[in-house]
Parts: structure tokens; sequence; C-alpha cells
């Protein structure tokens, strides 16, 4: 702890300082109760997407062995363009915010496993 001395004038800033805190310190205690809430909001709508994301995950297990044996068959279908951001003041502090990826779906290459196998598909329907 920082040694204070014992003088009219280091009492005056000293007791300067505690009304300072003293008026200062309702409105930064606020200020983090909103930010706790805020971060316990986001964290709850993470864990909520994650048990979503799990949920759709597990029901599209029982359905890709009819569509694909191989990851080399939706390589490059699908890419991940970017991901939007912004901008939200909670509080009077700018937090960074996450809207989602942006998705690009993709027609395949002539020469991908994808078009081959729906090809060869498509011929021993007809």
């Amino acid at each position: 702890m920082a040694k204070i001395k014992l003088t009219k004038t280091e009492l005056k800033a000293q007791t300067d300082a505690l009304k300072r805190f003293q008026r200062f310190l309702p409105m930064l205690q606020l200020k983090k109760q909103q930010l706790q809430s805020e971060i316990a909001g986001i964290v709850a709508k993470a864990e909520a997407t994650s048990a979503r994301e799990r949920a759709v995950r597990a029901d599209l297990d029982r359905w890709v062995g009819l569509f694909a044996t191989d990851e080399s068959l939706i390589a490059g279908l699908v890419r991940v363009k970017g991901v939007h951001t912004g901008m939200a003041n909670v509080a009077g502090v700018a937090i960074p915010t996450k809207h989602g990826p942006g998705v690009v779906r993709e027609e395949p290459p002539a020469g991908h496993a994808y078009r081959a196998r729906m090809k060869g598909g498509n011929e021993k329907t007809q």
C-alpha cells in the first residue's frame, strides 16, 4: 500500500478522492451488472445454438450415409464466404457482435466426385 503523507493538503486530497469514489461507484457497479447480464444472455444464446446444432447434426447423421460415403463428395459444394459482424452498445460500452456466417452454395466442378456419382446414379435409373 502506498505511504500517505500526514498533512492537511494530503488529507484534503484523500477526502476528495473518497467523495469521488463514493459518487461514481454506484454507476460503475450498475455498468458492471449490465455487462454481466449481457454476457450471461450471450452465453445462454450460444449454448442454445450449440444444442440446436448438436440436435440437427444428430438428426443428419442418420441421413448422411444415404447421400455420401466420402467427404470428397461434399467438399467444394458449400463454403463459408465470411462472418457478418457488427457493434452493439451495452451500458455505454461498444461490444462486437457476430450475426452468423455467410454461406455460399457452389456448383461442383466438372470432375468433382459429386457430379460423377450423380451421373452414375442417373445412368442406373434410366
